[in-house]
This record gives C-alpha cells, structure tokens and sequence, in this order.
C-alpha cells in the first residue's frame, strides 16, 4: 500500500474553535479515534465537539493550537495514512483499525505470514523483504545457513496403536482433543538423533517443518529439544500451510529474499516438488503397520503399504515381536545421519567460501552429489569415512543386543 499524507480539514461551512487537542504530533491513531475536541466560534454552543479521525496514520502536524480559529475548507492538521504492514486477525498492529470494516484497504493489507506458528501474524510485501534481509544480514554475520527438518520417518517414528508399556527408547504423549477427549501417542526417535541436532546447530538455524498438526508438532519438538536450544519457536505445522499436499508452497513467504540460504531434510521428496536444496533420507520405521501418520489423506494407504513392505528388507533391520497384534522393525543404523551430518558439512563451506552473495546458490560438488545418492539409496559406508559435523572422531559404539527390547503382553 502506498505511503499517503492526507490533510485534515475544517468539518465545517463554518469557523470553529478549537479547544483541545487529544492528539500529539507524531502520534499513531486509529480510525474513529478522537483528535480534538472543538466548538462553533460564535460561542452559541457550550457542549464541545468530537472530531475523529477518516484513517488510521500517524500526526505528522498539527496547524492550528488550541484556543485559535480554524476557518472553513482549513487545513488543521496533516495524517500520515497508515500502511498496515503487519496484520493480526484483520486489525492493524499498528494503527489499532480494524481492517474488516474499511473497504478502501481490501486487497491492500499485509498477506505475508512470517512466523511459523502464528498464521494469523501478518506482513506486507514491502517489509516481508526488508525482514529478509535482515534475516540474511544476521546468518551472514553469525556464518549459518538454515536448515529445514521434518519429524515423522525423517526424526522420529510415532504411532497411535496400542504398545507394550516398556519398549526401550520409546517416549508417550497425550494430546488432547474436543471436550474430555484425546489419544496417546508413542514415538521413538532414530538413532544418534540428538547428537546430530547438537552438530548441526553450530552451522544451522534449526527449523521444524512436520504434516503434523499443530499440538502434534510442538509436542514431539518439546521431546526432541525440551530446553528449546535448537528450534526455539521455528515450528512449522500442517495448520499453516498454505497448501495440504506440499511443504514448498511456505518458502516464499518464510524466506522472501529466496532459499538459497535454505538446506532441507526429509524422507520426502515429493511434497517438496523435488527441490535441489533437498537431502532426501531412508524412511525411519519402527513400528510395524504405521508408515507417517501424518501423511498428506491421499498418502496414508500408500505410507502403510510402504512401511508393511519393509518389515524384512528395510536396511537389512531385525524384525521381531513385541505383542500379539504389533511387531516392531529395529531400523537403528547410524550411518544415515553421518551422511546427512557430511553433507550439510559442505553446503556453509562452499556457500561461505563464495563472494557472500545472497542470491548465488552455492553449488555441491560432484563429491556432495555422490553422497546425495548414497542417503537416498541407503548406502553403508564405515563410521571412519563418514565424519560428523565437527570432525571429531566418535568411539564407535558396542552393537546393542536387539532381543532386550522384547516384551510380551500377557
């Protein structure tokens, strides 16, 4: 919306008195608000009148003082027309007005959402950019990229069947619907998970992007960061997307300036129309007959067929029972995150070693593509050739006896 100053005249055929000014120069006013209280000249009426402001703007000046005449078609004051830039619910967090009622400004309003779990919180194109900038001005100065990552098969497994109580390493939530009502849910993080977050942090600005709705999306994030040191309040649910099939559709509005910044990792390439800045990784499985239960509607069938396929073959797992109607599949191999943690290593160093231009993407080498594939493809490499993040040699861990997680329900 273009920046206008719109001079206040003398509502009146007739001079008038002002006699008090309930505004100050450089104040913000909304629409309908009181800017001075005034009376006809000739003193023929004792009860003073209200003027209120057309618009919402800023008092830029003010013409007339108090106790002076203001003749008729008078320029009393100068308001700088409000350009609602940033929008909550229809009411300006500016000015106060409430958009819904002032037909000159529909279609002109803020319709950028900026902040992930605040659909509602709105900006203008205008500021959208000059805030991504800043945003790009601060990665810069601070030498991180961003880093997008899904939860369900990509972070975490979760399921809503019924489990034994004493799984190892499953953690249980309550969310809680309509009324009285409400389902547990149980998930089980993939494995070096935390440690993999710890590393990428150092170089990322951590967001979550899940199908999950929104108390679904806050309440895993809360097992996987209680302390709110990686995503803070960077928590992207399927209740803010613009659209119900894809991820890609917000990149616009998170990332204005472009998401050449923007690193992604999911199991999913789809639902990000297969962009380049994608890290496609194996599908977490753990629990038998639940693939992503947050998949897109026309997805779930094909997600539980796929998950039901892999019972044996999936990464070579161990599949065993843990009750009469539930098998878990043990998919526990580390190397998918020493792939990720590798090439998400290469993208700030070659973006970094760059002229720092915000709008050159940086490119992957053949070697970064190579190990693209290997993710995709699920190939194994020894924990040697795979280093993590900080390049810091891991003692390589006892392999763990899968039969402790066993357990029947009687």
């Amino acid at each position: 919306m273009a920046e206008k100053t719109m001079p206040i005249f003398v509502p009146s055929e007739k001079p008038l008195k002002v006699i008090k000014w309930k505004v100050k120069q450089g104040a913000v006013v909304s629409h309908g608000q009181i800017l001075f209280l005034y009376s006809d000249s000739s003193g023929k009426s004792s009860v003073p009148q209200k003027f209120k402001a057309a618009c919402g703007g800023t008092i830029l000046s003010i013409k007339v003082k108090e106790g002076d005449i203001a003749e008729p078609g008078g320029c009393v004051a100068e308001l700088k027309e409000c350009k609602h830039s940033t929008v909550m619910k229809e009411m300006c967090a500016e000015c106060g007005s409430d958009l819904r009622k002032d037909e000159r400004v529909k279609g002109e309003v803020a319709s950028v959402p900026m902040v992930h779990s605040v659909p509602e919180l709105k900006v203008s194109e205008e500021l959208a950019l000059k805030l991504g900038r800043e945003d790009a001005e601060r990665h810069l100065r601070n030498r991180k990229l961003v880093l997008l990552v899904d939860l369900d098969q990509t972070l975490v497994h979760t399921t809503n069947d019924n489990i034994p109580p004493n799984l190892k390493d499953v953690l249980h939530f309550f969310l809680r619907g309509p009324g009285n009502t409400g389902r547990w849910c149980h998930t089980r993080l993939r494995p070096r998970t935390k440690t993999f977050l710890e590393s990428a942090s150092k170089k990322y600005e951590l967001h979550v992007c899940t199908f999950g709705a929104r108390q679904y999306a806050h309440a895993v994030t809360e097992l996987l960061d209680p302390e709110k040191k990686y995503f803070s309040h960077r928590i992207l649910s399927r209740d803010e997307f613009f659209d119900a099939r894809t991820k890609s559709a917000n990149l616009k509005a998170l990332f204005p300036c472009g998401d050449n910044m923007v690193c992604i990792i999911d199991d999913r390439e789809d639902v990000w129309r297969h962009a380049a800045n994608l890290i496609q990784v194996r599908p977490y499985s753990f629990f038998q007959s639940t693939g992503d239960i947050n998949a897109p509607p026309p997805l779930v069938c094909k997600n539980i067929r796929r998950a039901s396929k892999k019972r044996v073959s999936v990464a070579q797992g161990a599949l065993f029972p843990c009750g009469d109607n539930m098998v878990c599949i043990i998919d526990d191999r580390e190397d998918v995150w020493r792939h990720a943690a590798n090439l998400i290593q290469v993208r700030p160093y070659s973006f970094f070693q760059s002229t720092g231009d915000i709008n050159a993407p940086p490119p992957l080498d053949e070697k970064s593509k190579q190990e693209t594939n290997n993710v995709k493809n699920g190939d194994q490499k020894s924990n040697q050739e795979m280093p993590t993040l900080d390049d810091e040699p891991e003692k390589k861990e006892e392999t763990k006896d899968i039969t402790k997680n066993y357990c029947t329900i009687n």
